[in-house]
């Protein structure tokens, strides 16, 4: 006659079941449920041997197994649990050193900002709109003024009060920007050309028809020559002396 035989069901957590398939592994058993197996079958020797006739109480077998696992299963958890205690103290130490450092941080005088020195000399002012369109055009003609304002004179006058130059040639006044004029110097002093009408065409191919004009115009009233010593051009630079406003 077959012995009667009780499926016992347990449940455990994905991870324990990994735990007690390593320890089934380890002790020599290919199932896990042969090694819970070997595992009742000691509980039975060891606390459960002084049942008589054989007969086993269904309760307190389970009741045995069931502290036997706690037991095994505390084991395997007790040391991770410690390590996580360890991480969660040395985690709190963190946060409470960084809360001390930033309340002494608050608490720590601000070092003052260095006074900037005030602002002494003069600073050139914002080009006015004449200027500016001095700048873009290089020369302003004063017979060019003549029909678009009523006092040409006055307004070149003011033109070179903000850094123009301002030239008379061949009967009427020119002003001429500063950085223009240097330009215009530069390129005729460098050609070895006599011929005025020659030397004018390159001039305008180089900086335009108004540089050409006043090219001619300094011809005419002596300030550029050509120098047969040196077979260059000399452009003499104008006389800028203390204006008037």
């Amino acid at each position: 006659m077959s012995e009667d035989k009780v499926t016992l069901k347990i449940e455990v957590s994905r991870e324990e079941y990994r735990r007690l398939a390593r320890l089934a592994e380890e002790a020599g058993y290919k199932l896990v449920s042969d090694y819970v197996r070997s595992l009742v079958a000691d509980a039975l020797a060891g606390r459960l041997g002084d049942c008589s006739g054989g007969a086993v109480d269904e309760k307190r077998l389970a009741d045995a197994i069931a502290r036997r696992l706690e037991r095994r299963i505390a084991d395997l958890i007790n040391p991770f649990t410690a390590k996580i205690d360890e991480v969660s103290r040395r985690v709190a130490e963190l946060i409470e050193a960084l809360e001390a450092v930033e309340e002494a941080r608050r608490e720590a005088p601000r070092p003052q900002q260095p006074r900037q020195p005030a602002r002494r000399g003069y600073e050139r002012p914002a080009p006015s709109r004449g200027m500016a369109r001095l700048r873009e055009e290089g020369v302003v003609f004063e017979s060019d003024l003549r029909g678009r304002l009523r006092q040409p004179e006055a307004f070149l006058r003011k033109l070179e009060s903000q850094g123009a130059i301002v030239l008379e040639v061949a009967g009427e006044k020119v002003a001429v920007d500063p950085e223009f004029w240097e330009r215009l110097v530069d390129f005729v002093s460098k050609l070895s050309i006599r011929d005025e009408r020659e030397v004018e065409t390159l001039v305008d191919a180089e900086l335009g028809p108004r540089a050409a004009r006043l090219f001619s115009l300094l011809v005419r009233s002596g300030l550029a020559y050509y120098d047969e010593a040196s077979a260059s051009w000399i452009v003499r630079a104008p006389y800028r002396g203390p204006t008037s406003s």
